[in-house]
């Protein structure tokens, strides 16, 4: 019994880890990382199907037909995370309709990352600062914003006592890192 749910235990954390960010019956029935050029020029074969993407926010707004967040497209993996190399395939413009509630702007703001699974509807014209751009629409079936992440900074303190550690902090220092604790010697 015992065996049992030490295995239990060691499992259901990895199985949680793999979980989806968008729902399971949205992602099984959606296009993942749809090719924007493609809708631009067949609109009307792509119209009313599910698709799943990730974007950076460039810019959120409110208006009277609900909110609308513009975002450089992104590639997200079979999971619904956005994926670590740069790529952009274009622009899109993700809906969410007044009646299903609204996006904040302070909360959905301009470089934050945002995966969206969505319903294409149409190509909206707009600009990208002087030139004419053709927008996919989609209604938000699902929206899920990424946290923001925070720089992560490294300080290398010498070993503390009378005995310094074996090695050196050599390349570490030379690269511009300062000594932190007064009075041991920074080779």
């Amino acid at each position: 019994m015992k065996w049992r749910t030490f295995i239990v235990l060691l499992i259901l954390p990895l199985a949680l880890s793999c979980a989806p960010v968008i729902k399971r019956d949205l992602m099984s029935r959606a296009i993942v990382n749809p090719s924007l050029k493609a809708l631009q020029k067949d609109p009307d074969r792509y119209r009313g199907r599910l698709f799943v993407m990730g974007g950076k926010i460039v810019r959120t707004r409110v208006t009277d037909e609900g909110s609308l967040i513009e975002a450089v497209a992104l590639p997200v993996d079979d999971y619904g995370y956005i994926s670590d190399y740069p790529y952009t395939g274009g622009r899109f413009i993700a809906r969410l309709k007044t009646e299903a509630g609204i996006l904040d702007p302070a909360m959905f703001r301009k470089d934050l990352e945002v995966t969206v699974a969505g319903v294409f509807r149409e190509l909206r014209e707009g600009r990208i600062d002087e030139a004419r751009y053709l927008f996919p629409l989609f209604d938000i079936e699902e929206i899920h914003l990424w946290e923001e992440a925070e720089p992560t900074y490294y300080i290398i303190e010498p070993f503390p006592g009378w005995f310094y550690y074996p090695y050196p902090a050599y390349p570490y220092y030379r690269r511009g890192y300062r000594c932190r604790a007064p009075g041991y010697p920074c080779w």
